[in-house]
Order: C-alpha cells, then sequence, then structure tokens
C-alpha cells in the first residue's frame, strides 16, 4: 500500500503541477525612425570655357539653277500633269521640243509652260 499511495501522491502531483509558462513569442525589433541622410555637398561649379566659335561656312560655289518645264502624258485615268527640270537650257529646250513632237508617254503639244530657270 506504501506504493500505492507514492504512486497516489505522483499522480495527484502530476495532475496539480502548475501549468508552464507559455514560451514568450519574440517581437519584431521595434523600428526605428528614419533619419533624414544628410544631402552631398553640392559640387563647385566651375565657370563654362568660352570656346571660340568657329566662323561659319559659306558655300562659295555658284547657286544651283534648274531648267523647268510643264507638260502633260498619258496616265491610267487620262491626261496627267508633269513637271521635268534640267540643268541647262540646252538641255531644256530639247526635251521642249521632244513635248512639241510627243511620244508614247508624252502628250503631243502638251506643254502648258516653257522652260523657266529655277534658282
Amino acid at each position: 500500500m506504501l506504493l500505492s499511495g507514492a504512486l497516489a501522491l505522483t499522480l495527484l502531483g502530476a495532475c496539480t503541477d502548475p501549468k508552464p509558462e507559455p514560451e514568450a513569442k519574440a517581437r519584431p525589433p521595434k523600428r526605428q525612425r528614419a533619419k533624414p541622410v544628410d544631402p552631398a555637398p553640392p559640387e563647385p561649379q566651375t565657370e563654362p570655357r568660352d570656346e571660340p566659335t568657329p566662323p561659319p561656312v559659306v558655300d562659295t560655289r555658284p547657286m544651283s539653277e534648274w531648267w523647268c518645264l510643264c507638260y502633260q502624258r498619258e496616265g491610267a485615268s487620262g491626261p496627267e500633269a508633269m513637271t521635268a527640270c534640267r540643268e541647262t537650257k540646252d538641255q531644256c529646250n530639247k526635251l521642249e521640243s521632244r513635248v512639241a513632237k510627243g511620244s508614247a508617254e508624252i502628250i503631243a503639244g502638251s506643254l502648258t509652260n516653257g522652260c523657266r530657270s529655277i534658282s
């Protein structure tokens, strides 16, 4: 009976043992307030250099001159107005003669404006 009494006390003690404390949950570390960042000191300003400006380039070549005329050619839906230009007056005059005669593409006698200088 002694053994049964000791067992009874052990069981009684086990049932009445204080409950273990729940483990404390780890708290997240406190947030630190953001500190203003010291801006980098401004870089010293340097004076802009006065670099010499090159003189403008002037084209000394004579201005280009073109000789142009207007005529009509046969298009898919009827006569179409055309303009043709040549580098010299002589070339333009030759084209003017072709327009007067006509060709497969040019309507004969369709010259609307003769050779004119365009510069």
